[in-house]
Formats: structure tokens, sequence, C-alpha cells
């Protein structure tokens, strides 16, 4: 067992460290559930394959559910990476919770009495919940204050855990987001600029900025916003699509289609055989950064053509580049 034996918030004769209980207060201010950091108490499978799960060291708030103590928050500590069997399944499936319990002799009972030197309040343990037994949700109606952190489906005669078999039911207590604002000013004349790649190609960046990935973030949603679009149709209708990216890879404006988010369509049904036509073109995405956590990156638009004409921006065109880091459990 590598939790620690009594969560910060019993009151007990061992005195803690003030490094603990300041990095306690800054993660949880307020009664809420959730783990400290995005990678903490996450579950994934032993090595070598078993039937088990091990527990990653970090620090998880755990609201009292002791009557008349709701508004009370218990911090407790996993100092390593703890092992946790499961029981083998027989002919059936069986779904196991994984989950952070509380147990506090000032509140409730524990069958090992009230000597934290010795005894664990706090613990990583299983709930066996079957096809019609708890839900995830339910589990935190129990007598001792609990959260949860991932729900295993087992299949029947499971001899070993694997990745799949895991969601995360983990979230972060405090919400760590970071966000900015970039305006952007693209060049080139009103018959040049930065067009869209045409149909079969790598689509072009049309705008970007770079941006450092803050060490705790595991997404960002860049948002962009572009006004004075030129459209210039030549023949039916013009279709165009446009992504939001976030890469370390700018590969002279063609950055990797894996770093890019969901394609957008823009359309100009409206004869014109002219570059007069300018429109606002908007996009978002929310992209995995967990890679690049602590380096710099490259955020931005592309454009690629479909059909029917050109489109471009210029130096009569300008925008804004919002992002927005998020530090979210994985």
């Amino acid at each position: 067992m590598v939790m620690q034996n009594v969560p910060w918030a019993i009151e007990a004769s061992e005195v803690y460290h003030s490094g603990d209980v300041a990095r306690s207060l800054a993660f949880f201010s307020a009664p809420v559930h959730g783990v400290g950091l995005p990678g903490d108490l996450k579950v994934t499978p032993v090595s070598p394959a078993g039937l088990a799960v091990q527990v990653a060291g970090g620090t998880v708030a755990v609201p009292s559910t002791y009557a008349g103590h709701e508004s009370e928050t218990y911090i407790a500590k996993n100092v390593g990476v703890e092992r946790v069997e499961l029981a083998p399944t027989g002919a059936q499936g069986r779904r196991d919770l994984i989950v952070v319990e509380i147990r506090d002799p000032q509140y409730g009972t524990t069958p090992e009495g009230d000597d934290p030197t010795r005894r664990q309040y706090s613990r990583i343990t299983v709930v066996q919940a079957g096809p019609a037994g708890l839900t995830p949700e339910s589990v935190l109606k129990r007598a001792n204050p609990t959260v949860l952190l991932a729900e295993v489906n087992l299949p029947a005669n499971c001899q070993a855990v694997t990745g799949a078999m895991i969601r995360s039911l983990r979230r972060v207590a405090r919400p760590l987001v970071e966000s900015g604002v970039v305006q952007s000013n693209p060049s080139g004349s009103s018959t040049s600029g930065t067009k869209f790649a045409p149909k079969g190609s790598a689509p072009q960046s049309l705008t970007h900025t770079p941006v450092t990935v803050p060490g705790w973030a595991t997404t960002c949603i860049v948002e962009v916003t572009m006004n004075g679009v030129r459209f210039g149709l030549t023949s039916g209708v013009l279709v165009a699509g446009v992504r939001v990216y976030a890469t370390d890879n700018f590969n002279n404006g063609r950055p990797p289609l894996d770093h890019q988010s969901e394609n957008g369509i823009v359309t100009q049904e409206a004869a014109s055989n002219n570059w007069n036509l300018r429109q606002t073109v908007a996009m978002s995405g929310k992209l995995d950064v967990s890679k690049w956590q602590g380096r710099t990156i490259t955020i931005g638009m592309t454009g690629l053509m479909s059909t029917g004409g050109e489109v471009a921006v210029d130096y009569q065109s300008a925008g804004t580049i919002k992002y927005t880091f998020q530090g979210e459990a994985i």
C-alpha cells in the first residue's frame, strides 16, 4: 500500500510537512472532488499483463459525505505506483470500479481502529459492480467519502487487463486553464496574398502564431476568426474547407493532417468573377497537445479548395487567433 496512511484533514498525532500542506491548499480550495494534475492517480494495466491494474502517484481531493461535514474536503496522496488486484470473472463478465476511499474514525467506524501510525485511513480499493449493480455515480453515495478513478470492464474468463478495458472516471479538481488572443494581419497584394491550397494537395496555412504549451496542458482549443477573406467564384458553386491546427511541424505552412481539426466548409454561390467579394471566416477545434508540454508549437488555420474558384487572405484581411490550454485528466 503506497497511499499515505492518514489523509490531510484528519486530526491525528502525525504532523505533515508544511510543503505538503501548501501543495494541498494550492490544488484544492473548495469541497470539490478530483485529482490535482491531469496524470495523477491514472489507472493503467500492469506489466507484465495480469489480472490487476496499477494506479499512478498523485494527489486527490475527496469531499466529505459525513453528516454535518459536507462542506469539508480530505486531501489524500498516493506516493508511488500502487498495484490493485482484481478478482477472476468466471463465466460472466464484470465491471469493477477503482476508487479512493476515506475512513475517518472521528465520524465513522473502521475495522482498523484509530491508531494513525499503523492504520490505513485513506486507501485505493475496488468496488465490484455487476451488469445490474452499482452505477459509477452511485458509489459516491457510499457510507465513507469516495472518489472514482476508473471503471474496468472485464470479460468472461478474463486472464489479463488491457487498456481497452479501462475507462478513466477522473477529473481535475481545480480547472487548469490558460488562454490568450493574438492579432493576425496577413500580407500580400489583392491579387496574390496567401491562397487556399488547390484540391488534392495538403491544406495551406493562412495565419499562424507560436505559443508555448504549459507543462500541465493536455488539450488546446484553437479559435480563428478572419475577416476580409477574398472569395473569387469562377464557375458553379465555390466550395472550400478550413481547419485549425496545433503542431510542432509547421512544414513550410503545410502541417500534418493529424495535427489538424475536422474540416469546416465555406461556400460562395452568388456569381462574382472578381475578387471584390469578401467574407468573414471562423473555425475552431479542440486538439491534443499533451505530447508537447513545455515546448513551443505553432497554431493557426489552414485552407483547401474543393471546386469553383479561389480563396485567399491578403493585406486587407485581419483577424484573431485565440488559444485556450486545458489540463484534463488523461
